[in-house]
């Protein structure tokens, strides 16, 4: 159960990132 948890916030957390790297990188083409 902790495992599927871990893996589910890992998940969370690496979306979160590309996400944000993508949010970046429209910001500079934008700019």
């Amino acid at each position: 159960s902790s495992r599927i948890s871990d893996a589910h916030l890992a998940d969370t957390m690496i979306g979160k990132a590309v996400e944000h790297m993508f949010e970046t990188e429209d910001g500079s083409k934008d700019e």
